[in-house]
């Protein structure tokens, strides 16, 4: 069954046929969501959504359990793969680890906090947005800044690097060599690089007079072509522009038929209060240029997301009535703890049988769905009656199980039938390791000991621009045995790693077209199986031996 099945199983009963009714009425107000346990929220959501477009605001209470839920959404919209520009299962997370840090901004953040605000006031139809309290403290850009700083660029658009430069720099870009980082770019002819805080990999312009020829998204890592494009949209750091008149709380970006999904009101109040005097606290002991940045141009505060919330449809899905709304009550339990209990989970199963409950178990490893498939096929649970048609394997994972009665079907998940913990995977890096590569290189200094993986050992020389056929190519110069010279292109750069070895003391340099480099590679890799061929036999000869049982501790005997 795959993600979207799943979700149209969900878009059925009583309780949801109301759940839409109040979202396509016209009329502001509120509901108490009441008795939805685990995953189901998320796939109730996740159905609504598919009924009712629009913008969808969930506040969960941590970070964490956001997180959980933000996953569950990914994997049903099948998102968890799919490019950032087309996504429409956002994360929205805070930029600083504490208040007044700003050395501490969270990079990656801002760049997800940016994707939001970009989409919001561009997109404006099925988004859902997944945040929590911490990150509803800071506020934004507001709308009208945003859209005056972007910058939107279209394949055959005339205009010229040069004033792309001009608009890049007046949005505090840094002008670099070499794109690494969200907030850089660069310009070598007609074509200009720039890392925009709406993207998770940079956009390559390139010009052909005064109009764009092309334009494509690529790897930093190793500066080769990811996507081509026909459009690009350049965000600015949505958090350097500190100005009072520029900031607004996050609530007031959202268009007023938006639908805010909250577990509990009153607590998101007493957190953003509780940040709000964090920051007071902080305030006072800043001094300088940042002075100026008083505590409420930066932060919101609880009451006035009391006030604000109520200019929204408001869901509450917590286990007590927060906000007098009207009850609309779903039918359903959270999964038993199994504990590796197989026999109650095939009780459980048998009864879920006898009820006509269809049961689904979710995974996203097909190691995890094999072991659930060899315990069914155990004898104890062959001589339970169970037919394998009530219950299937999904491939694909939720956070919470949950019995559905409502429906009815069963959905459990590995993780908690074997007692395991599951990790919330959130996009909170850039390009992960790979941006290093370039970085590293960028950093090198003449003389480094570099190693590329073809020809071995030599020193770096510098970065250096060549012609290449009548193109202009940026490469790497590294200097080998006898003074022969290597240009690496940056397109090659995943090929080189700064040397690592004794310290204080200096390699011998290889020798171009010497078979030297290949034959010691050859050397080390037999090395490494013979290696790993003795621990096997170690591990072997060791299982296979009988242990010794040795005689209590006498000392703590006595000692007892």
């Amino acid at each position: 069954m795959s993600p979207k099945d799943l979700v149209e199983k969900f878009r059925s009963g009583i309780p949801f046929e109301q759940l839409i009714e109040f979202l396509k009425n016209e009329t502001l107000g509120k509901r108490w969501l009441s008795g939805i346990q685990g995953s189901a929220l998320a796939l109730r959501a996740a159905a609504a959504l598919r009924e009712h477009q629009g913008i969808h605001l969930f506040v969960l209470p941590d970070k964490e359990t956001a997180g959980y839920f933000y996953n569950d959404l990914e994997a049903l919209f099948e998102e968890t793969q799919m490019p950032f520009e087309k996504r429409r299962i956002l994360f929205f997370p805070k930029s600083y680890k504490r208040p007044y840090r700003f050395e501490e901004q969270e990079n990656a953040n801002v760049v997800l906090r940016a994707e939001v605000l970009r989409k919001i006031s561009s997109v404006g139809k099925l988004l859902a947005i997944v945040t929590y309290p911490e990150a509803l403290s800071e506020k934004v850009i507001s709308i009208k800044q945003l859209r005056n700083d972007i910058i939107n660029l279209r394949v055959s658009e005339k205009t010229d690097s040069e004033s792309l430069f001009q608009l890049l720099e007046e949005i505090h870009f840094e002008l670099v060599d070499f794109v690494t980082n969200p907030g850089q770019f660069s310009v070598r002819g007609g074509v200009v690089d720039v890392f925009s805080f709406g993207n998770d990999r940079p956009y390559r312009i390139e010009f052909f007079d005064d109009v764009i020829e092309s334009i494509r998204t690529f790897d930093p890592s190793t500066q080769l072509s990811v996507e081509q494009l026909k459009t690009a949209v350049v965000v600015p750091n949505i958090q350097a522009e500190i100005n009072a008149e520029k900031r607004v709380p996050f609530w007031d970006f959202l268009p007023d038929r938006s639908v805010v999904w909250m577990n509990d009101i009153q607590y998101a109040s007493e957190i953003l209060d509780q940040l709000m005097k964090d920051a007071e606290t902080a305030y006072s002991e800043l001094s300088g240029e940042v002075k100026h940045l008083l505590p409420d141009v930066l932060f919101a505060s609880g009451k006035s997301f009391l006030t604000s919330i109520g200019k929204f449809r408001l869901l509450q899905f917590g286990n007590q009535n927060l906000i007098d709304g009207d009850e609309i009550h779903f039918n359903s339990v959270s999964q038993p703890a199994f504990n590796k209990n197989f026999k109650l989970l095939a009780e459980t199963l048998l009864e879920h049988q006898q009820k006509n409950i269809p049961t689904l178990f979710f995974s996203e490893t097909a190691s995890q769905i094999k072991r659930l498939k060899a315990i069914f096929e155990d004898n104890e649970f062959s001589a339970s009656s169970l037919r394998s048609d009530e219950f299937q394997m999904e491939s694909f994972a939720l956070h919470s199980g949950f019995i559905d009665y409502d429906i009815p079907i069963a959905c459990f998940t590995d993780h908690q039938i074997f007692g395991r913990y599951q990790r919330v995977k959130l996009r909170d890096n850039i390009s992960g390791r790979e941006v290093m590569t370039i970085k590293e290189l960028y950093e090198l200094k003449r003389g480094d000991y570099v190693t590329h993986v073809d020809h071995g050992i030599g020193r770096f020389d510098g970065l250096e621009v060549i012609d290449n056929n009548g193109h202009r190519q940026e490469t790497a110069r590294i200097i080998y045995q006898n003074n022969d010279v290597l240009y690496v292109s940056i397109h090659s750069l995943h090929r080189i790693s700064k040397y690592v070895g004794k310290e204080g003391t200096a390699p011998a340099l290889s020798r171009l077209g010497s078979q030297a480099w290949q034959q010691a590679k050859n050397k080390a890799k037999k090395h490494v199986k013979d290696i790993a061929r003795e621990l096997i036999q170690l591990y072997a000869k060791r299982k296979a031996s009988k242990g010794f049982a040795f005689s209590p501790d006498t000392y703590l005997q006595h000692a007892l």
